[in-house]
């Protein structure tokens, strides 16, 4: 089993592989050492995700290496990859770390990847790089592959006729369905992202390489409501995993449910996921949404702070407020008495009848009340 694994590893035409850590340890220099057993080379360890990624997108790796980390979760870079027109179809060697359990099941259906535990051993690391080549070796994850190297080459087009004809086929191609979708969300062509990534729902594939996309384009395209019904099944499907909580604080916000994000960021504090972040929103809303013996521990009862929070969201005093609102009605007055003023100086001029619909009662030559006066072709509707 291992030599024909090896031997399938063999037949990539390249085998360079770039690894993504933002861990102080010299992991390139380990992983140099495991991956040579089995003719593969590390070109370059980054801590850049945008330079892990520039190595797929130009040819110069056929494999990523990513190093999970507390401090630097792996799911979030494979988020990241996700959005990137060839890492999202380059096969992913991960390296978990056990703080970040509650993502694995979420992990493991993003872009097909391996997963192997820390601490890694040479046999624990090699037996992933066999799985990962073998997995990568058959199937439609072939095609995807050619499908990299070319629009690596600069062969876009011959790329994504491959990817079309994949998704066509009627298999369930997760990896190269979320790749089509990129490639029209990167065209402004929403309807048809939006119905590959739909229809791929449809087909029973219910895996994040799918999900998330769908979600972000939600987001972005301002449809929360929908956002939130996939992220609220996913949540569930995927063992409540803690990237998914930031999506979900951004749907109900959107949708003015403030109270109801309370629940998502005390989870990212309870299982120190980016607990600095949760900790900087939550007192805002529980201040907001009238939590307030909430917001008093959250702030620890620091006069301090309670005196930031009601200047940043009560900008002026009651009596303040009172004035300003004076002064502005005493403006009005005298904005409006100047205006008659003016009008009682004008000539008065012969008032023409305005033609009306005996019907509608509304004048002739205008369009139903409520719509625009100006049409999209910069006619008005009396122009016809």
């Amino acid at each position: 089993m291992g030599i024909r694994i090896k031997k399938q590893a063999e037949t990539w035409d390249n085998r360079w592989a770039v690894a993504y850590s933002n861990s102080q340890r010299a992991i390139g220099i380990e992983l140099k050492d495991i991956l040579s057993k089995r003719e593969w080379k590390i070109i370059e360890t980054t801590n850049s995700e945008e330079a892990a990624f520039a190595n797929t997108a130009i040819g110069k790796a056929s494999m990523l290496i990513l190093d999970d980390t507390e401090q630097d979760p792996a799911a979030i870079v494979q988020r990241e990859q996700l959005f990137h027109q060839v890492a999202c179809i380059t096969p992913t060697l991960i390296i978990c770390s056990q703080h970040n359990e509650t993502d694995f099941k979420c992990m493991a259906s993003m872009g097909d990847p391996v997963m192997v535990s820390k601490p890694i051993s040479p046999k624990t690391l090699l037996e992933g790089m066999d799985q990962l080549c073998e997995k990568w070796s058959q199937g439609y994850l072939v095609e995807v592959r050619k499908a990299a190297a070319k629009m690596a080459e600069g062969q876009t087009q011959t790329g994504f006729r491959i990817l079309t004809e994949i998704v066509q086929s009627g298999q369930k191609a997760p990896v190269a369905t979320s790749a089509l979708a990129l490639y029209y969300r990167r065209q402004d062509d929403i309807k048809m992202t939006e119905k590959l990534l739909v229809s791929a729902i449809k087909q029973g594939i219910f895996e994040m390489s799918i999900i998330l996309p769908l979600i972000d384009l939600y987001l972005y395209s301002g449809a929360p409501k929908l956002a939130l019904r996939l992220i609220e099944i996913a949540f569930e499907r995927f063992n409540k995993p803690n990237y998914l909580c930031l999506d979900a604080v951004q749907a109900l916000l959107m949708l003015n449910r403030i109270k109801e994000c309370i629940p998502y960021l005390q989870q990212l504090i309870d299982n120190s996921y980016f607990p600095e972040v949760a900790r900087q929103y939550l007192p805002r809303l529980y201040y907001s949404s009238g939590e307030l013996d909430l917001f008093d521990k959250a702030i620890k009862y620091r006069p301090e702070k309670f005196d930031e929070y009601q200047r940043a969201w009560h900008l002026l005093a009651d009596e303040d407020a009172e004035r300003r609102k004076q002064q502005y009605e005493v403006q009005s007055q005298l904005r409006k008495q100047a205006a008659r003023d003016k009008k009682e100086k004008e000539p008065v001029e012969e008032e023409i009848p305005v033609k009306r619909d005996k019907k509608s009662n509304q004048p002739l030559g205008f369009g139903p009340v409520g719509k625009p006066l100006f049409q999209s072709d910069g006619k008005t509707p009396v122009d016809g």
